[in-house]
């Protein structure tokens, strides 16, 4: 509950200023904050247990929110 909370507050209160006006971001997770790659890592981290892992799959890997996948077959499935 407590970091869920504190995640709504930073997502709902994010603004910024550009071109001389300020602007109130109303979607995603402000870009330059401390805690923006530990959101991305517990989201990516979600994402990733609802993933398949077929056997034409070599490897997976991921950092942060970056994923690296080497797949053997045919590109579609």
């Amino acid at each position: 509950p407590g970091i869920a909370r504190l995640f709504k507050l930073i997502l709902s209160t994010n603004y910024f200023s550009f071109n001389g006006r300020v602007w109130l971001q109303k979607d995603g997770f402000p870009m330059g904050i401390s805690p923006a790659p530990e959101f991305a890592n517990i989201y990516m981290s979600h994402l990733e247990k609802k993933l398949p892992t077929p056997p034409e799959l070599l490897l997976r890997r991921r950092l942060i929110d970056d994923i690296l996948v080497i797949w053997q077959g045919p590109q579609e499935s």
